[in-house]
């Protein structure tokens, strides 16, 4: 049996309203050489009746995971299991915005051999109806092409979802982060092939909801300190000569208390810790905290710092 073109994956987690969305919006796609691959980590069994009803055109795989893998481990459960050309990964949330949006995906794709990465504008849409477009600019993508580590200052890919990744390069998303993770992973896979397929049209809805992961670790400031230390050291490039990255992590250790060696250590203990980072850390032992908290105090303090650091 011939392989698919595309490996639809969707990483599940309850909410089956969203998925029976996310899925009809799967089944009336255009183009239909796909498998769709369901990894569950759901505890009851709300998902797998779903999947009992479905009555696609294309194979559709399920695996219950025993116990929970829970994100981003689930994602890559479903990737691993990938036996298309493609992988596009999709989240439940999630839903494509036109039928004929995996077939612009596919034929752009093949367009590049030497591509590995493609992704898409997209619509995020709030609870109560309020729509956000995401297009990019011509600066934007030139400083991706040239400078993929810009991510680490704003993603302005979007989600997992808007992304398809050639199968068969080893690319999976870190398991270890939570806040970072779809960042990470492609800056990653950009620093390893710089190709890349931008389509300049909203191909995906990406939903917003309280229940989302995201929402929980956002104000878990240890948490995202310390996937910020290991990102810089998944980056391996000396960011921190930079003033933008130098004042963007002078604000993440501040918000974020952390003003010593010890703390840095404490909080990525199996990551080795840039000695840039830990002189700025020490720099803001040195000062109030209070005072720090103030902006124009702590800009000044920082560019201070910045220029001893050079």
């Amino acid at each position: 049996m011939q392989n698919p073109a595309i490996s639809v994956c969707i990483p599940a987690y309850k909410e089956a309203a969203l998925m029976s969305r996310c899925i009809s919006s799967i089944a009336t796609q255009t183009f239909q050489d796909i498998e769709l691959i369901i990894t569950d980590d759901t505890p009851g069994d709300e998902i797998r009746q779903l999947v009992d009803s479905l009555k696609l055109d294309f194979p559709v795989h399920y695996v219950k995971n025993e116990p929970a893998l829970g994100p981003p481990a689930n994602w890559n459960a479903g990737m691993r299991m990938a036996t298309g050309k493609y992988i596009k990964l999709v989240h439940r949330d999630d839903w494509f915005s036109q039928s004929d949006a995996l077939e612009i995906c596919y034929e752009q794709m093949e367009k590049d051999a030497a591509c590995d990465f493609l992704f898409a504008a997209s619509t995020t849409v709030y609870p109560h109806g309020k729509r956000a477009e995401l297009y990019l600019g011509e600066k934007e993508l030139l400083n991706l092409r040239e400078r993929p580590e810009c991510l680490l200052l704003g993603n302005f890919v979007g989600a997992p979802s808007v992304t398809m990744i050639r199968n068969g390069k080893g690319y999976y998303y870190d398991e270890r982060l939570k806040w970072l993770v779809d960042i990470e992973f492609y800056v990653r896979v950009l620093l390893q092939n710089p190709r890349f397929v931008y389509i300049n049209t909203s191909l995906v809805n990406i939903g917003i909801h309280e229940g989302q992961v995201t929402n929980d670790v956002s104000t878990n400031g240890d948490l995202v300190m310390r996937e910020y230390i290991i990102c810089l050291q998944q980056v391996n490039k000396p960011l921190l000569n930079t003033l933008s990255y130098y004042s963007y992590y002078w604000r993440q250790l501040r918000n974020c208390n952390i003003r010593s060696e010890a703390q840095l250590k404490a909080l990525a203990p199996t990551s080795t810790i840039d000695p840039r980072l830990v002189k700025m850390a020490g720099f803001q032992a040195k000062l109030p905290p209070n005072l720090l908290k103030m902006g124009p105090f702590s800009r000044v303090m920082m560019l201070i710092a910045y220029c001893f650091a050079r």
